[in-house]
């Protein structure tokens, strides 16, 4: 998709290609998934989201391992409402139908 030669398409390349370096860095089998693309392709059509759950998370900033980590409560130990839902599959031919059609 962002082999397109329009402007946009430039310019989402440029934007993720140190994040895509980085993995191909790595030699790891791990596929770049761009979250700014994924998180506005699933509020611009519901229809991209095939699996989601609503559950709490809250970001570590005092932990012994970690800072500025988000940490979601999976199983509910921590016995909060839910304040986020995260998205756990989506529909990645019509992902790349809007992708490809919004770098036009």
């Amino acid at each position: 998709m962002r082999d397109q030669n329009s402007p946009k398409a430039r310019f989402m390349k440029a934007v993720d290609q140190h994040s895509v370096d980085y993995i191909d860095l790595g030699r790891s089998t791990r596929q770049f998934i761009p979250a700014d693309e994924a998180t506005m392709a699933c509020f611009l059509c519901n229809d991209v989201i095939k699996n989601s759950e609503d559950v709490y998370a809250t970001v570590e900033t005092k932990g012994e391992f970690t800072s500025g980590q988000v940490v979601v409560d999976w199983n509910g130990m921590m016995k909060r409402s839910p304040n986020v839902t995260i998205v756990r599959d989506m529909d990645q031919l019509l992902y790349e139908q809007l992708m490809a059609k919004a770098l036009l």
